[in-house]
């Protein structure tokens, strides 16, 4: 049991509470810039030709997101070999994005080895170690540790979900590929992960005092109807205030059709959040790329997109401070103004 006397001091709790349990990995700063990402089964063209896409309508891409589908997958859809039918060259797929600045990330969803215990086991340990680390080395910068709906990873603790201990295995592994000789890690994991304690985009309270550390997490798969956004509003002031300090969404909704007037409030609204990453599912009538409603959708993307580059000094001093004292990033008015009762 741990007794912190704060004389109401409330920020000087959270840095205790900070030093007690974990900092939250400070990110890289591309990771705060711009992402494209959507559940679509791409080969090797389609991905160097949206790449190519963001560029000719003049909006800077920095992170692109490859979907489950890169797999040679299994009738459960797992494993780590690539689909060479789709990608038969994946290394000149990850050299044609780095050549234009464009970091790469891979969604996985992670089943447990069979007769393993928990995912501390040396065998399962081995096994991502060897896989995550396959592709790392292949010119990967980063994973996605997607939940399972059906399976999970196995926690050796009823107190510790495995969410959290996935988030803990991919960030490490990650984390350790970007380490030199001298044991300098030179570069920051920033996995992504799913918030543990969502229910159908609706983040539900906090469940342990370990998650906050490991990665970029999302609220899951949401919908776009106007309704939600009030809910991601929500969603990002209580996650914050539990230090998930880089929780986000899925700007336009995983699901669904917005129409040009609430796809722009979606980019309006995430332009000022965490991270900046459009998603949606593979049957909607639209993906979330602006120019698939008109050029008049295009420059007002663009106008907000260049707002947020000319914010992202300030964002990320933001996010220093949160690395050294806890402060949240995203947070209510009533935070900075607890004297103010009709902000309460």
């Amino acid at each position: 049991m741990y007794l912190m006397i704060v004389n109401k001091d409330y920020r000087l709790l959270r840095k205790m509470y900070i030093e007690l349990t974990g900092r939250s990995d400070l990110v890289r700063f591309k990771t705060l810039g711009l992402w494209h990402s959507r559940y679509y089964k791409y080969n090797e063209d389609e991905v160097k030709e949206m790449i190519d896409k963001w560029n000719e309508y003049n909006l800077p891409l920095d992170n692109f997101v490859i979907d489950t589908d890169w797999r040679k997958a299994n009738d459960i859809g797992i494993g780590y070999e690539i689909d060479t039918n789709l990608f038969p060259n994946m290394k000149n797929v990850f050299d044609y994005a780095h050549k234009r600045n464009v970091k790469v990330m891979f969604n996985d969803h992670p089943e447990p080895l069979n007769k393993v215990h928990s995912v501390f086991d040396k065998e399962e340990i081995e096994f991502r170690e060897k896989n995550l680390r396959k592709l790392l080395e292949l010119g990967l910068d980063t994973w996605w540790y997607d939940r399972n709906w059906i399976t999970k990873l196995i926690s050796p603790s009823k107190r510790i979900e495995p969410e959290t201990l996935g988030m803990y295995l991919f960030n490490d592994i990650t984390k350790n590929h970007y380490k030199d000789k001298e044991g300098v890690y030179y570069t920051r994991p920033d996995i992504m992960a799913n918030v543990n304690n969502v229910s159908n985009g609706n983040y539900l309270a906090i469940n342990d005092c370990a998650s906050h550390r490991y990665g970029i997490q999302w609220t899951g798969d949401n919908a776009c109807d106007r309704s939600f956004i009030t809910k991601e509003v929500i969603n990002l002031i209580n996650g914050s205030l539990n230090e998930v300090s880089y929780i986000h969404f899925d700007i336009g909704g995983h699901v669904g059709d917005p129409d040009k007037e609430l796809y722009l409030d979606w980019i309006k609204f995430a332009t000022f959040t965490p991270i900046f990453r459009l998603h949606c599912c593979n049957f909607v009538k639209r993906f979330r790329e602006p120019w698939n409603y008109d050029l008049e959708t295009v420059d007002i993307f663009r106008e907000y997109l260049n707002i947020r580059y000319r914010l992202l000094g300030y964002l990320y001093s933001l996010y220093y401070k949160n690395y050294l004292d806890g402060e949240p990033t995203f947070k209510s008015l009533s935070y900075d103004y607890s004297d103010n009762k009709k902000l309460r």
